[in-house]
């Protein structure tokens, strides 16, 4: 039968006495007495650790024990307790269930975020955002660490080359005449066509003013109320791609145009739309 083992951060409130240390917890139950070897980032830790091992209904429990100052624990250093093989692994940002990644220079100097797996199984990513970086073909590093894990993994992440890049074509059409007959809705079509590298972001506008993405899909066409289209509202399809001049371009169309109109648009894109490139 495996051991139990729980490995216990330090209690905050003991940082404040006047040694700045605090205490982490190695509690092992087992069917017999453990080895217990503790390692920080990996290396062996020798005579800094005190343990003791009580009878407890027939089964040992074994508690050891090691000092780490508060200097330790704030620098970011994974401690693992190693019982006959099997290891836990505790960190101030597995305590805390995120890491902030960054500050200084070298591989982790960019500010991300990561709110790794907590208690209940889920995690989370909040990203930076680099877009200059990115479009120069800088690299990306995701570092994750884990109680399971002895040593933090890492992958790596690079904005593919491209060789024909290309901006794309955009066409708009207006409902066909045997919808509008119906009196039920009215579908207008954006087709983009011919781009490179096929990162795209697309935006619908009614009157110059964005329409809720809920109310349409990127593929197959926009559709709308039929009156909405009689009563004269101009739609737009914006369409962002790295390499359109200034980035974006679009097309409108109305009842009264009865084919759809280029405009020009200068137009800074918002987080959502930089993030597809």
């Amino acid at each position: 039968v495996p051991p139990t083992i729980t490995l216990y951060p330090p209690s905050r409130e003991d940082f404040q006495g006047p040694y700045r240390n605090a205490t982490l917890l190695c509690h092992v139950q087992g069917p017999r007495a453990p080895s217990i070897q503790w390692l920080r980032n990996g290396l062996g830790l020798h005579d800094d650790a005190t343990t003791e091992t009580l009878a407890n209904g027939g089964l040992p429990v074994t508690n050891s024990r090691l000092v780490v100052t508060e200097a330790e624990w704030t620098s970011g250093a994974i401690y693992t307790c190693q019982v006959d093989g099997e290891m836990r692994n505790i960190s101030k940002a597995l305590e805390c269930g995120c890491e902030s990644i960054g500050g200084g220079d070298g591989p982790w100097g960019w500010g991300a975020i990561i709110l790794k797996e907590s208690l209940w199984g889920w995690d989370k990513v909040a990203p930076g955002r680099w877009p200059q970086e990115w479009d120069r073909g800088d690299t990306f590093t995701c570092k994750v660490t884990h109680p399971e894990l002895l040593f933090p993994t890492q992958a790596t992440l690079q904005k593919a080359a491209v060789s024909d890049a290309k901006a794309p074509s955009l066409f708009v059409f207006p409902p066909p005449p045997e919808q509008l007959s119906m009196r039920e809705s009215a579908t207008i079509t954006c087709l983009v066509k011919g781009f490179n590298p096929p990162d795209l972001f697309i935006q619908w506008l009614r009157n110059g003013d964005p329409i809720p993405a809920s109310n349409y899909a990127t593929l197959p066409a926009l559709t709308v109320p039929a009156e909405d289209w009689s009563s004269g509202n101009v739609f737009t399809c914006l369409v962002g791609h790295e390499h359109i001049p200034m980035q974006v371009m679009q097309r409108s169309v109305d009842k009264g145009s009865g084919k759809p109109t280029a405009v020009n648009v200068s137009l800074v894109l918002s987080d959502a739309a930089s993030s597809c490139y």
